[in-house]
């Protein structure tokens, strides 16, 4: 009854079916595929809206710190100084101090760190983040090269495996750029 004819017609019909499936699950990854990059297509179009909205939103929140009397004042004296004297104590804590209300008030845009630099990427003062060395220096953070030529930039930065948002001005004094506020958010759930 089951002659070799009958084996070869079972045989190609397994293998038809066999194609069929093979061929309908390539068809149904390429539609599975094509919806999610489209998926990740806006939702990475949603991600760079709201980064580029909040960092426009934190570059206006710190506009007040970059003509403040004390950040001017520091920041000339620090530009002012010889190559590799150190800037007075006092001037460090007198900055400190006079940046902790206007962050503070911020609310919820808080910086993590807010750190101010002079012209020579030397940090002047710093709230957050640990007390850095004396002498240190942002060399770390590329962007800073643009903002110190005048320009604001909120960007992403990532020192010591943590991720956060930053917003940079440049601080001028004269028509000359003296210096950057350097507001950073660590990236977190929310």
């Amino acid at each position: 009854m089951f002659s070799r004819f009958w084996f070869f017609v079972i045989a190609a019909f397994a293998g038809a079916a066999m194609a069929a499936a093979f061929l309908g699950q390539a068809a149904y990854n390429r539609l599975a595929a094509g919806h999610l990059d489209e998926q990740l297509r806006r939702d990475r179009f949603e991600v760079e809206l709201f980064l580029r909205l909040d960092g426009r939103a934190r570059l206006d929140a710190i506009d007040p710190m970059t003509r403040n009397g004390d950040v001017r004042a520091v920041l000339e004296e620090s530009n002012a100084r010889a190559p590799g004297a150190p800037l007075p104590a006092a001037s460090r804590q007198r900055l400190e101090q006079s940046l902790g209300a206007p962050n503070r008030q911020l609310d919820e845009g808080q910086a993590d760190i807010l750190i101010v630099v002079d012209k020579n990427r030397e940090i002047v003062a710093q709230l957050g983040g640990g007390t850095p060395a004396l002498g240190a220096k942002l060399d770390d953070y590329p962007a800073l090269a643009q903002v110190l030529q005048g320009e604001d930039k909120a960007d992403l930065w990532m020192p010591n495996e943590l991720l956060y948002r930053i917003a940079v001005r440049p601080v001028q004094s004269g028509g000359q750029t003296i210096g950057a506020v350097v507001h950073a958010m660590e990236v977190d759930e929310d």
